[in-house]
């Protein structure tokens, strides 16, 4: 019988990648104030430039969020108003509002259980004569299951693919990464995902006239305030704290509080609400660059540790009968999270062979809130409305 009390397993779930080398970097950045030097942003094209190189790609544009990212690549896109987007309904708020800020209407499609992604026979049938675009999700860092399937029938019927990457930097698929083979893609770098770095997202093309209206939308963004950048990072530094001891963690909050350097909202009130806003979309800054810049420079070895602790998950779940997701041959996912479809019963078991301390993520509503176009119905997608109810995921750093 398993029983798992590895050091490998980390019992903090909201981290990230951040480690001591990064904490140093973000004392070096806030004391040399190189916060204040967005207008340089040397750091931003060198940032690109090694994306460029790690990821095999043509062209890589960042900004300072991964929803700005997508905003920028649908308008890049330049649909015309009300063009249909699919998207599947266990996803992100923001994800359905850069399609409804950007004028068009998102449509909603149900996942597979097997990896969380788009469903192709969900997909087929609510594609119509309007569907300009699919987004793909990878999920948790794992390739969609169907992410073939969704790719000919794109191509079969001249509708664009966007890959959501926001949690799978470095994942790919038949040897490329995603995003290769799709007209655009976007990766995230806020604190819990794959490169913390505090915030950031990266659009990517290989289509020349996408990459151009690309280009343009990031010259044409204003940049973001220094007194945002400069809380971020002081954001990073508070988590890394609290995940080494909750005292501590409680003491940093209290007085980030007091001299006003807040954690910066990662989601608007009025984002979740389903309010609508006006286009948002703003450059990254320098100092976030230079932080993800750092991670960059080992995401080798963060992915060796994330597939180590992932290998342990899955052992655990093999031997309790538990379904996990799978790569196929031509798949190779990086699990920034490890999901599961599991019951209060089996919770228990896991708490007792991985620790009564370990954290683990799970979704409470898909979307709701706003306008018609941001409520799917659970009953119409009977594996989001199983996910909803059933899914966790691990943490694996």
């Amino acid at each position: 019988m398993l029983r798992i009390r590895d050091k490998s397993i980390n019992n903090v779930f909201d981290d990230g990648t951040i480690e001591k080398d990064d904490i140093k970097l973000i004392d070096q950045i806030l004391k040399e104030e190189d916060s204040k030097s967005n207008n340089d942003q040397r750091y931003v094209r060198k940032l690109e430039e090694e994306f460029c190189n790690y990821l095999e790609v043509d062209n890589v544009y960042t900004f300072s969020k991964s929803r700005h990212a997508l905003s920028a690549i649908l308008d890049a896109m330049e649909l015309m108003p009300n063009d249909e987007v699919i998207i599947q309904a266990w996803t992100c708020v923001v994800v359905v509002n850069s399609v409804l800020i950007s004028g068009f209407r998102p449509i909603y499609c149900d996942i597979e259980l097997e990896t969380f992604g788009p469903d192709i026979d969900s997909i087929k049938k609510q594609a119509t004569k309007k569907t300009k675009v699919i987004i793909i999700q990878h999920s948790y860092g794992i390739v969609c299951r169907d992410y073939q399937e969704i790719l000919d029938f794109a191509h079969e019927n001249n509708i664009r693919i966007i890959d959501d990457c926001a949690q799978s930097i470095g994942a790919k698929y038949n040897e490329e990464s995603l995003g290769a083979l799709s007209s655009a893609a976007f990766y995230s770098m806020q604190h819990s995902k794959v490169i913390s770095a505090g915030d950031g997202g990266i659009a990517v093309s290989n289509e020349e006239e996408l990459s151009f209206n690309l280009q343009k939308i990031q010259n044409d963004s204003p940049h973001v305030e220094n007194k945002w950048a400069v809380n971020t990072l002081y954001c990073v530094k508070r988590i890394y704290m609290s995940n080494r001891s909750r005292i501590l963690g409680r003491g940093f909050y209290e007085y980030y509080s007091r001299t006003g350097r807040n954690c910066p909202i990662n989601i608007d009130e009025r984002e979740a609400k389903g309010e609508f806003i006006e286009s948002y979309i703003k450059k990254m800054p320098e100092s976030l660059a230079r932080l993800a810049i750092n991670q960059l420079n080992k995401i080798d070895e963060i992915h060796a540790k994330r597939s180590l602790i992932a290998g342990y998950y899955s052992h655990w779940a093999k031997e309790n009968d538990i379904s996990f997701p799978i790569d196929n041959h031509k798949s190779h996912s990086i699990f920034l999270f490890f999901p599961m479809i599991i019951k209060e019963h089996q919770i228990k078991k896991l708490r007792e062979d991985f620790g009564s301390n370990i954290n683990f993520g799970k979704q409470s509503v898909l979307l709701g809130g706003g306008s018609s176009f941001r409520q799917p119905k659970e009953i119409n997608f009977p594996n989001a409305s199983i996910a909803l109810k059933n899914l966790i995921y691990l943490p694996c750093y």
